[in-house]
């Protein structure tokens, strides 16, 4: 039964690192990352249960020490006392929706397969599923270079021609994920010379699309990789590596270089045109989506980071909370940049992410991690140097992505493996032992696994059906999308953002009851759009996100109801707490004292707008009517010539106003 045991193992890790990069499910919230977490919980309770089973059933503790455990222990005990001391707790255990990788829940089940695998797992185990790996990303290889070419250009509202992502769905993500395996298939080329030239091969397709990613952190972090593994390999492994063919590769990725470009640097073709050659040789990006320069951002968010965690120094705001977190250290001059609206829930550095969430425990504990997976992966033996000189090589070139962006849950899962890989790539078959009796205890494993498994995939449903409510929202099908979404909280009752949305529901509702005259209707649903998101605020109190719904809900009702004018404007008041220097807080707080006519209060609430984002449009609209309610015609002028003249010249308001103010 031992070796049945085994063999299981063993499929579910193969089965878990073939599909985990490639996994994508349309129908959910989140396509990419969502489902991939969603995949790494099963395989969690698969291999932990199978685990477990084969102790019961061999009767002893089956666990290898490796110096990587106590680290291990100290990064999760770290992430459980910040998580204890978390503005949002619930954030902290599942993750920021969306995004997911980083809650608690998911560092415990990467540290549980690091266990698993080298308590479990034997070398020749280890070399098929490295193989298995690069099987899979063939597969991510072929749709980046489709994507390339345009066959899915009209699904994506990015420009995935420009910059392909794969099954990642950002191209940062995609080119981190093949810097960390790059130098694993040109291991294999040694390793099987018979196959050498196919494999060299498969690792210029690698580069290939690291550089249709477009990334900047991906090729850095392909360099460093790149470098590491040749200098490596030529010191420890002469006879396999030859300078003729280091030569041969290098000239290989110039000409590839030479052809396609580089975010510094033009493709040959772009270097002869004779228009904007230097525009295009100067091309950069938003962390996202374009506008301001990406580093000049980064820059901003970093500050942002460092004073968050001066904010909470020991135990940081929590795992995964940067989102909410952000709003309340979100340095002024972030208003300035074409991104001062976007919801930055990672701080685009995986180090200052730990610093600001876990304070300076997580932090440590993490670069532990790093420094004792460095050793082990560099600690090379006579046969399998090769193997771990790419192990060694391809997970320092990810931790050099990671100072200008963060892991995903297939990147961060392989931080935990790649050590693992490296510590088994050493360990001998074991020899067969005699088949050992069925045990009563398999049984209430099975059963155990089987409910954890069944909440999982309960979990993934109550998405789904989340997702369904939220577009029938978005469509104003109020009351359908209402039963969708109490269907999936009736599946995952913990998730505050499923109250959220179905706050959205009934506030709906409550307005189309409204405009058919059904007040007893209306009082209903407003009840309950109320009741639905001060329940999400409950269970995440600090959540601005939660609170910035309440607010838009009572503000929606302040324009039907007057009475609700003061609810609005205390939950305006108190959003600004949770975010002093968001500008559209004070730009609608301005809005609602003017629609009370407290002209005086408005104006101080639209100059505080203008003054933390002096280009945003519609505040100086607004102030300029204030200010002729004031009779201060020349001051609304002015306010109106500003936006001609600096914001928007076409804007016909504005022209309109002026005119009407002379």
């Amino acid at each position: 039964m031992e070796k049945h045991f085994t063999k299981a193992l063993f499929i579910s890790y193969l089965t878990l690192l073939f599909f985990l990069p490639i996994t994508v499910v349309p129908i959910t919230s989140e396509i990419f990352e969502f489902n991939k977490i969603v995949l790494v919980y099963l395989a969690t309770a698969v291999i932990t249960s199978l685990w477990l089973a084969r102790m019961i059933s061999e009767k002893k503790i089956i666990f290898k020490k490796t110096i990587l455990d106590l680290p291990i222990l100290a990064f999760i005990i770290a992430n459980l006392a910040s998580t204890t001391f978390s503005i949002d707790r619930n954030m902290s255990i599942f993750g920021y929706y969306s995004r997911f990788n980083g809650g608690v829940l998911s560092l415990i089940s990467y540290s549980l397969l690091y266990f698993a695998f080298v308590s479990n797992l034997d070398k020749k185990q280890t070399i098929l599923i490295l193989k298995t790996i690069v099987a899979s990303t063939i597969l991510v290889l072929t749709y980046a270079i489709l994507q390339k070419l345009g066959i899915d250009k009209n699904i994506w509202i990015q420009d995935v021609q420009a910059r392909v992502f794969s099954t990642f769905g950002q191209p940062n993500w995609l080119a981190a994920f093949l810097v960390i395996t790059f130098p694993v298939v040109i291991a294999f080329s040694f390793k099987e010379l018979k196959k050498q030239k196919y494999y060299l091969a498969l690792s210029l397709m690698y580069f290939l699309v690291i550089l249709f990613t477009k990334s900047r952190s991906g090729l850095i972090g392909f360099m460093v990789a790149n470098t590491t593994f040749w200098i490596k390999s030529a010191i420890c492994h002469k006879e396999a590596v030859k300078p003729k063919l280091i030569i041969t590769y290098h000239l290989l990725l110039a000409l590839i270089i030479i052809i396609i470009g580089t975010p510094w640097t033009p493709s040959i073709a772009k270097f002869f045109q004779r228009k904007s050659t230097i525009q295009e040789t100067k091309t950069t990006t938003s962390l996202e989506t374009g506008g301001t320069e990406s580093g000049e951002i980064r820059k901003i968010v970093w500050k942002g980071a460092i004073e968050i965690w001066r904010n909470s120094p020991i135990f940081g705001t929590g795992p995964e909370t940067f989102a909410l977190s952000y709003f309340k250290f979100k340095p002024k001059e972030h208003n300035l940049t074409s991104e001062w609206d976007f919801v930055y829930n990672k701080a685009h550095n995986e180090y200052l992410n730990y610093l600001a969430n876990t304070g300076v425990i997580g932090f440590f504990s993490y670069l532990l991690i790093i420094s004792v997976s460095l050793i082990i992966m560099a600690k090379t033996s006579k046969k399998e140097n090769l193997l771990k000189s790419a192990l060694l090589s391809g997970y320092l070139g990810f931790l050099i992505t990671n100072i200008f962006g963060f892991s995903v849950v297939t990147t961060n899962l392989l931080f935990f493996l790649f050590p693992a890989f490296a510590t088994t790539i050493d360990k001998e078959p074991e020899k067969e032992k005699k088949e050992t009796r069925s045990n009563p205890l398999l049984l209430v494993i099975l059963l155990i696994s089987s409910l954890l498994i069944i909440q999982i995939i309960k979990y993934w449903q109550s998405d789904i059906l989340y997702n369904q409510g939220k577009s029938l929202n978005k469509s104003k099908n109020y009351f359908e999308a209402k039963n969708n979404l109490e269907e999936a909280i009736k599946k995952s009752p913990y998730q505050p953002i499923y109250y959220e949305e179905i706050s959205r529901s009934s506030i709906g509702m409550a307005l189309v009851a409204y405009e058919q005259k059904k007040e007893n209707l209306v009082t209903q649903f407003v009840n309950d759009a109320i009741k639905q998101i001060n329940t999400a605020i409950k269970i995440s109190p600090n959540n601005f996100f939660f609170r910035k719904t309440y607010s838009s809900i009572v503000i929606q009702l302040s324009l039907i109801d007057p009475n609700y004018q003061d609810d609005a404007e205390k939950a305006l008041a108190n959003l600004s707490e949770f975010a002093p220097t968001d500008p559209k807080i004070y730009y609608n707080l301005g809005l609602l004292y003017a629609r009370k006519g407290e002209w005086q209060k408005a104006k101080e609430m639209l100059t505080k707008s203008i003054d933390l984002k002096p280009t945003y449009k519609e505040p100086r609209l607004a102030i300029a009517t204030v200010y002729k309610k004031l009779s201060e015609k020349k001051k609304a002028q002015e306010e109106l010539l500003f936006i001609l003249e600096k914001i928007d010249p076409n804007d016909t308001i504005a022209k309109r106003e002026l005119e009407e103010t002379k």
